[in-house]
């Protein structure tokens, strides 16, 4: 329950004082695709599926894991920039 607290104390503090327009928590691998959004880890992720975790596809996003850690069975990238994106 802290944790969570703290998440979002953080979360909101991050949205305060950076140029972004919403905090997003994540809980599971998939695609980032919205701009100037921070995303984050709200919990630790053992995947064991094939291909990158997160896959970072818009500008200006913010990734953080906020002390959780991403473990991979399979080949694959945590966290995957496309090519041309600027974060």
């Amino acid at each position: 329950m802290v944790k969570i607290i703290f998440g979002f104390i953080l979360g909101f503090f991050i949205l305060y004082v950076s140029n972004v327009s919403a905090v997003f928590y994540v809980h599971d691998c998939q695609k980032l695709t919205q701009e100037n959004v921070i995303y984050v880890l709200n919990g630790n992720i053992n995947d064991n599926s094939t291909g990158n975790c997160f896959n970072i596809s818009a500008n200006n996003i913010k990734f953080d894991c906020a002390d959780n850690t991403i473990h991979l069975t399979k080949n694959g990238s945590m966290v995957f920039v496309a090519n041309g994106v600027k974060t």
